[in-house]
């Protein structure tokens, strides 16, 4: 498949830590392909491979993640997900520094 199918990344990734929450911030992008996006998938890491936190619908634009560990480092990027499974580029990867 060629790259012209494929969905676009999620913009603007953010990520914040608040009250001992990771919030996750993004916009859709202003364009899409042919393929229509069914949902996000929010993956994060601190070493190593990357791991799938979570899927979320296709209208959201943030997400709480409330089970993060205090006193490390998360890097997190986001992909939208067309139908049949076609996955966007990465996202850009934003990096959090929760405490505690």
């Amino acid at each position: 498949m060629t790259d012209a199918v494929r969905p676009l990344a999620p913009v603007d990734v953010a990520a914040k830590w608040e009250q001992a929450v990771v919030r996750i911030f993004w916009r859709r992008p202003a364009a899409q392909s042919s393929r229509r996006v069914r949902h996000y998938d929010i993956q994060y890491r601190t070493v190593g491979q990357w791991v799938s936190l979570v899927t979320v619908s296709v209208n959201a634009t943030s997400y709480d993640w409330t089970t993060a560990s205090r006193g490390a480092t998360y890097q997190f990027r986001l992909f939208s997900v067309a139908e049949g499974d076609l996955y966007s580029e990465p996202s850009t990867s934003v990096t959090v520094q929760t405490t505690g």
